[in-house]
């Protein structure tokens, strides 16, 4: 990574866990946030275990974790980035009071849609499968969001969103 573009890892040290959990949550707390965005590059393991003064070890760890999480995918040769698919969470501007339009995901009742089941099977045995079975918040994705408001904005003219 690029000195200017590098992730500043905030660890506890309070933590009782295995180090490598404590990397990944960090990890995952700052994807949430926002601080890297999806499709960022992230360190090599080397210029990881540097920064955080651990073994290169506990960073192939700590990245298979959240790779499990599906934070994370790894390009060989490349490198590895967060996940595009990952959801932010909201900020505390887009949580005020009757500001909240719910885009959470509906899933399919087997028994209304019995023809979907064998579809998400098959989706189940994939690789990919944490990616899509995460709790979606209601607040849905800042993409979204934006895209309905800019939307409003010009379907009403004066909508002050």
């Amino acid at each position: 990574m690029k000195a200017g573009n590098m992730w500043n890892i905030h660890i506890s040290d309070d933590e009782n866990k295995p180090y490598y959990l404590v990397i990944a949550d960090a990890l995952e707390r700052d994807i949430l946030s926002g601080e890297l965005l999806p499709g960022a590059r992230l360190m090599t393991y080397r210029e990881l275990s540097a920064m955080a003064k651990v073994t290169v070890s506990t960073i192939s760890k700590a990245y298979a974790e959240a790779k499990r999480r599906g934070l994370i995918k790894t390009h060989i040769g490349r490198g590895t980035f967060v996940q595009k698919n990952v959801l932010l969470k909201p900020s505390e501007q887009d949580i005020k009071a009757n500001s909240i339009v719910e885009f959470g995901v509906a899933m399919p009742l087997f028994s209304e849609e019995p023809s979907i089941k064998p579809i998400l099977q098959k989706i189940m045995q994939s690789d990919e499968v944490d990616a899509l079975v995460k709790y979606f918040s209601p607040l849905g994705r800042l993409a979204h969001r934006e895209t309905g408001a800019s939307w409003l904005c010009h379907q009403m003219p004066g909508l002050n969103i």
